[in-house]
């Protein structure tokens, strides 16, 4: 049974942990909305014409997907997907998947459509699991020692960077391995090898 200052205690630990991650939390929050904002405005204000730019190379990871949510494993690495990296991202984007399949939503695979509604529910999943790299390198550059004010800065060069890697080409598993392999060896500066072994085999997994 929890008592008030339980309650307390649980709430200030929540309270202290997103306060330590505040510039991840608003260089993500940054990413989201820039990100879409790029992908569903930049086409009809900047270059007149209705479409969504939408990295191409992710639908064949999404397809890939699909074929996991309709039973369909052994056309995972099938030809036509593209798919060249390990089946872990696959499993991330299940969830999505499933969503878009449930409300009949289009994906841009085989061919392209110029508004493919999965891209509202897979353009925001995909920024927000891409930055977890960010999450990552700030937990390792605390534990090293970095000063706030370089972890600020860093934070905004790593929301740079996993911008490019999410919106501009469509790769979240390579920013989702890189999070993993970095919590990794956050574990092992701190000796702790069994989670360290887990985590850096999901990063492998994945990309």
């Amino acid at each position: 049974m929890r008592t008030p200052m339980l309650d307390d205690v649980i709430s200030g630990g929540l309270t202290e942990r997103l306060r330590r991650r505040s510039w991840p939390i608003a260089v993500t929050a940054l990413s989201l909305v820039t990100g879409m904002a790029y992908c569903l405005l930049w086409s009809p204000v900047v270059r007149h014409s209705h479409v969504w730019v939408v990295p191409w190379d992710i639908w064949g990871a999404f397809r890939s997907a699909q074929f996991i949510g309709w039973g369909d494993l052994g056309n995972i690495y099938g030809a036509g997907t593209g798919l060249v990296t390990l089946p872990g991202i696959l499993l991330l984007f299940l969830p999505v998947v499933l969503i878009a399949g449930a409300f009949g939503m289009t994906e841009s695979f085989p061919f392209i459509l110029p508004h493919p509604t999965a891209w509202l529910v897979l353009g925001p999943y995909e920024i927000l699991i891409s930055c977890s790299a960010v999450f990552a390198c700030d937990a390792l550059a605390q534990r090293l020692g970095v000063g706030r004010g370089r972890r600020r800065l860093l934070c905004v060069a790593e929301g740079v960077v996993v911008w490019n890697i999410s919106v501009i080409w469509g790769h979240p598993e390579d920013a989702v391995a890189v999070a993993l392999a970095i919590y990794a060896l956050v574990l092992a500066l701190d000796g702790r090898w069994v989670g360290t072994g887990w985590l850096f085999g999901a990063a492998v997994a994945t990309q």
